[in-house]
């Protein structure tokens, strides 16, 4: 009888880990049952170790053997999960015994580097008498018993080959006739060798329940461009990951993205995100497409190992493309690196039609950054570009461009030392000035810079030295003397309001810094800066908590506070924009909360409100905000996931009554308009019109006629006929045509004011004037839309608090005021009327008469000082001017407050100061004002003036007035109707002796 014994295998880890071929060295010792093996138990006998993972083929990993006296030997295994078998073979190589150790369902996991107990198998050794003949004996599925219960009893050799060899076993030898080689050791999984000993093979090895290690931390590298501007790709990186069992070439990753890294914090969230790459192995990038351009992308990457353990890489966000956007003119303006053009830059723009091209592709001389471009757009329409461009060894240079018309053409570059010139930003101030902003090198630090464009070279404004690693500005802007710009460290979460004191050539910080850990979110591109006033409004996502916050200082004297108390949004924000109209902050943004869709929220007075949550169809980029004067409405360009090819325009109802956008520029000599050698006039003479501007259409309502016009079926005298003009998109205004309305009633010296989806009529006269006729406090109405009227007048149920003619209107946020003018008891007067407004129904209320108080001489409250009639009033911010009328040169101001005028228990206006006067004595003049002047034109003083005034305006504040003897009316008139445009000022009609159709046109020149 043949004595069996048993081998009791264990396992473990050498020191250190992975070779650079990914192996791990593995200790393998034995014991025979607790003893160390001699040869007078294993004899000649070898040990062999077999491995394989699923679906793979067996893989012998003790290559030639093993002593099985040794005890112990070191060999490599691939760090897999593998199934294990161990074969004891005599010399001749026929198989003595074959043990399981493991298998597919139950392998052996790699765990840690302490010994692992693995198994058991039965040793028969040579010595004590082992039949040669045995071959291929079967698996011992009761330790040792049925040792040749796999014999094929029918062998080759015609032997019964299991003739005795379970004898003492009582087993049956044929009973696995049908195996043929009798090899089963792997067929009964999870079987133990050593059942009677109670072991199971790979019971202790356990399984993998450790995750891998992340590798090193997401990264991004953006593209050189996109052939479409509104849509971009990157390459989102990250670092190999190891693990303790699975080799790094088997390790699978997948990558996702989501609206914000809120949306990644958890495996479970990540694996439930938006797919870019599926699970893969052996890659540690992949391009993400497609991608909304200019806007923040999260992403996160998965790892996961053969056991399915998996760990998540820290979410990051990247901006897909640093475009740089501008508004101007209702375009929106985009630069990219365009990869058809090898990285150089492409312009484009947009007015809600598809993009289209502004000149050649790829204008510049060099590839540029994509991170480091800006554009800006004169008032005048002309794009100017700048952008970063290597010039070899880390050094830099900014170059920069304009486009004419018809070309792109150089302006000279920016040249800095050592490693140059980064982060531009370009702006343009007084007269159409282009100025910039950079970060700049003098070989020992980087400090901030500005230089200035005379029309040849760009020239040096103010600069500082000291902020050596601050960069990414915000798009700097120019008021006044003064350039503003916002900019953040790169190595500390803090940012700061630059200012250029005055003009001077230093920069100098305004108030403390301001903690922003992410001062590229939302500084370019974005309107993150608005001034109203002497108030400096600060827009960006705050640190802490992801959300929007606005700061607020008076730039007299900076103290920044949070305006609000504090973040307002309801969640994550990126892309801030913000404007400023009537005092009346509003911001946009691309709202995480609402999955990447516009969010419009505005500050009414206490706290902030929302407009609109979540307006877009799509994910949003690059919005930002116009006023449109027109229409009183908020617009919102964007660029919207849900159709990229072309910006999106959101309107929006917006506060009322503010100044128009005013173009930049010197009005020049105002002169009849003239076109190919031949006048252009009205098609009637008239006078005392109302004017009214809807979208590119302008309106003359009412008003006195100097003949009859048959042709229109019109008599001479006072009118209820309406005449209509379409301003085109370069400010000239085409031939005027009767419109198909007209008003109830007829009317001279009335005034026309848009409230909501209505425009009103009110007051005048019905008659040649005071004595013959009683002003009219009647009021009448007729539906608007983006396209001028569209509907009939219709007399509207309130009306005036008495009959008033020639008096000025101011309309706010809740009221409509009637200011000064000729009333049914007095021939001129100094009182004012209001009436509430709702701007959502477009409603008027009954008008009710102010309760004037005098102050002193020099001050009023709701009421002017001086009687005015035939007067003019125009609106800069919140400052109301009130100018001339009859016999008067004076002038008198009025501050509105935030609330939209109601600053008293009985909504009254404010107190009206004295603030200066015109040169000469105006009735009937005509008032328009500029980006910083402000122009006096026609009017009668005893004779009909042709000469004209200009006073500067300094933010929203105006100057003196003085005689401007380069500018003069070609025709002096009065009554005539005044409109400004982009690139003119016009009077239209007038009296001068004789009722006159005259159209007199200044041009602006930059």
């Amino acid at each position: 009888m043949v004595k069996q014994r048993q081998l009791f295998f264990i396992a473990a880890f050498a020191a250190g880990c992975c070779d650079d071929q990914g192996e791990v060295p593995v200790t393998f010792g034995w014991t025979l049952e607790g003893q160390t093996p001699t040869a007078q138990n294993c004899g000649a006998n070898q040990i062999y170790l077999w491995g394989h993972r699923a679906l793979d083929d067996l893989v012998l990993i003790s290559d030639g053997g093993i002593d099985c006296t040794l005890g112990v030997a070191t060999t490599t295994w691939l760090p897999y999960a593998w199934a294990l078998t161990v074969q004891l073979k005599d010399p001749v190589g026929n198989i003595v015994q074959a043990s399981v150790l493991s298998t597919d369902e139950n392998p052996i996991f790699i765990l840690d580097r302490v010994p692992l107990y693995l198994g058991v198998a039965t040793l028969t050794p040579t010595d004590a008498g082992v039949d040669a003949g045995v071959a291929d004996a079967g698996l011992s599925a009761d330790g040792g018993e049925d040792a040749g219960a796999a014999a094929d009893a029918s062998a080759d050799a015609g032997e019964d080959a299991g003739a005795g060899a379970s004898a003492d076993a009582g087993a049956d030898a044929g009973a696995d006739a049908g195996d043929d080689a009798g090899l089963d050791a792997g067929a009964d999984t999870g079987i133990d060798a050593g059942d009677d000993a109670g072991d199971d093979a790979g019971a202790d090895a356990g399984p993998d329940t450790t995750a891998p290690d992340a590798g090193a931390a997401i990264s991004f590298t953006l593209p050189i461009g996109s052939t479409n501007p509104a849509i971009a790709n990157l390459t989102v990186n990250w670092g190999t990951a190891t693990d303790n069992v699975t080799p790094q070439a088997a390790l699978e990753y997948k990558l996702v993205r989501a609206a914000s890294t809120g949306a990644l914090d958890t495996i479970l969230e990540a694996d439930d995100a938006g797919i870019v790459m599926d699970w893969s192995s052996n890659v540690t990038s992949q391009a993400a497409t497609g991608l909304l351009a200019n806007a923040p992308h999260a992403f996160a990457v998965l790892v996961r190992d053969d056991a399915g353990n998996t760990a998540l890489y820290a979410p990051a966000t990247s901006v897909s493309m640093l475009h740089a956007p501008a508004l101007q003119g209702g375009y929106f303006y985009v630069a990219y690196p365009d990869s058809t053009a090898s990285g150089k830059a492409t312009v484009a723009r947009s007015n809600g039609a598809p993009w289209a091209q502004v000149g050649v592709a790829g204008f510049t001389s060099l590839p540029i950054r994509s991170n480091d471009t800006t554009l800006a757009v004169s008032d005048a329409g002309e794009p100017w570009f700048a952008a970063t461009q290597d010039t070899g060894s880390w050094a830099s240079d900014t170059y920069t461009y304009a486009f004419d018309g018809g070309a792109w053409g150089p302006k000279g570059n920016v040249v800095g030392t050592c490693q140059g010139t980064n982060a531009p930003s370009l702006s343009f101030g007084g007269r159409n000035t282009p100025y910039l902003a950079l970060r700049a090198s003098n070989c020992i630090t980087w400090g901030m810079r500005a230089v200035s464009h005379d029309g040849i070279n760009w020239a040096t404004f103010a600069s500082h030295s000291s902020l050596d690693t601050w960069a990414a500005f915000s798009r700097a802007f120019f008021l006044g003397s003064e350039l503003y710009f916002f900019t953040g460290h790169f190595a500390s979460p803090r940012a700061v309001v630059l200012h250029s004191m005055g003009g001077g050539a230093t920069f100098a910080q305004l108030g403390a810094d301001l903690t922003a850990a992410e001062v590229n979110d939302g500084l370019r591109p974005g309107q993150i800066m608005a001034l109203d006033g002497t108030t400096l409004y600060v827009a960006y996502q705050d640190p802490a908590t992801k959300k929007a916050v606005v700061q607020t200082c008076n730039v007299t004297a900076c103290s920044f506070s949070a305006l609000g108390g504090g973040p307002f949004s309801d969640g994550e924000v990126s892309g801030v924009g913000m404007i400023v109209v009537l005092g009346t902050p509003y911001v946009v943004f691309r709202d995480h909360a609402r999955g990447g869709k516009g969010t419009l929220m505005k500050f009414e007075g206490v706290s902030w409100s929302t407009v609109a949550a979540g307006y877009s169809t799509g994910e949003i980029a690059s919005p930002q905000l116009a006023y449109n004067q027109a229409t009183g409405n908020i617009e919102v360009y964007q660029i919207d996931s849900a159709d990229p090819s072309r910006v999106t325009i959101k309107t929006f109802p917006g506060p009322v009554g503010a100044a128009p956008e005013r173009p930049n520029g010197t009005v020049g000599n105002i002169a009849r308009y003239l076109d190919g050698g031949s006048y252009v006039d009205l098609p009637v003479a008239i006078e005392h019109a109302a004017s009214l501007q809807i979208g590119n259409k302008v309106y003359l309502i009412g008003g006195s006629l100097g003949s009859s016009y048959p042709a229109f079926n019109l008599d001479a005298g006072t009118t209820a006929a309406i005449f209509a003009a379409t301003i085109d998109s370069d400010g000239g205004v085409g031939g005027f045509t009767p419109s198909a309305y007209n008003l109830v009633v007829v009317r001279k010296g009335s005034r026309a004011e848009r409230i909501g989806s209505y425009v009103y009529v009110l007051g005048g006269f019905s008659g040649a004037g005071q004595t013959t006729s009683t002003p009219l406090a009647s009021i009448e109405r007729a539906p608007v839309d983006s396209n001028g009227l569209a509907g009939a007048f219709t007399t509207w149920d309130a009306g005036l608090a008495q009959g008033r003619y020639n008096f000025a209107t101011l309309l706010t946020n809740g009221a409509l005021y009637a200011i000064g003018g000729g009333t049914s008891s007095s021939y001129d007067s100094n009182t004012i009327e209001r009436a509430p407004v709702d701007l959502q129904t477009g409603n008027v209320g009954q008008f009710v008469a102010l309760t004037r108080v005098v102050i002193d001489g020099n001050n009023v409250l709701n009421g002017l000082n001086d009687n005015r009639w035939t007067h003019s009033a125009f609106r800069l911010g919140n400052n109301i001017y009130v100018m001339g009328g009859e016999s008067l040169s004076t002038i008198e101001k009025v501050v509105m407050p935030n609330d939209g005028g109601i600053d008293d228990g009985d909504g009254g206006l404010g107190t009206f100061v004295r603030a200066g006067n015109l040169v000469s004595n105006r009735n009937r003049l005509s008032v328009v004002a500029l980006f910083g002047k402000a122009y006096v034109y026609g009017g009668w003083n005893g004779t009909f003036l042709t000469s004209v005034e200009m006073a500067p305006i300094v933010g929203d504040t105006l100057g003196t007035f003085t005689a401007d003897s380069g500018v003069t009316l070609e025709v002096g008139l009065e009554n005539g109707t005044p409109l400004l445009t982009n690139n003119a000022v016009y009077l239209f009609g007038g009296y001068n002796g004789t009722t006159r159709p005259y159209i007199q046109r200044g041009l602006i020149a930059p």
